[in-house]
């Protein structure tokens, strides 16, 4: 009876370990996304309030004063790197590049286009 239960629960790890693990990477994969459009909102708050030309140069510690807990980190050990005030931040790891390449969208792609919604009477006519 013992083997039996342990060959259950062995089972059952070998089935839920690797979704653990997916799981994971696919939470580390989205944090570092957000915080990639987290900075690049603070890169156009930090332009508009230092009246800096969008073509500046801008470094992470030019954004420390923005974040509540310091600048942030890649969950997955990456590192964020910018350039200037009209380029993306990027994050060096290779989830990100792995998504570009199964054709998952960025949510960096929209971020330059102001989304407006219609006013309610606008949609019938």
């Amino acid at each position: 009876e013992i083997m039996i239960v342990v060959a259950i629960i062995g089972l059952l790890a070998a089935v839920a370990i690797p979704d653990l693990m997916k799981t994971k990477k696919d939470a580390q994969e989205t944090k570092c996304n957000n915080q990639l459009g987290t900075i690049a909102k603070t890169i156009i708050q930090w332009s508009l309030e230092k009246r800096k030309a969008p073509d500046a140069e801008v470094s992470l510690e030019d954004l420390e004063e923005y974040f509540n807990d310091g600048i942030p980190k890649c969950p997955a050990g990456g590192e964020y790197e910018l350039a200037t005030g009209k380029e993306k931040p990027t994050c060096n790891h290779k989830f990100l590049k792995e998504r570009k390449k199964r054709g998952v969208k960025n949510d960096l792609d929209d971020i330059d286009t102001p989304r407006r919604k219609k006013p309610w009477w606008r949609f019938w006519g």
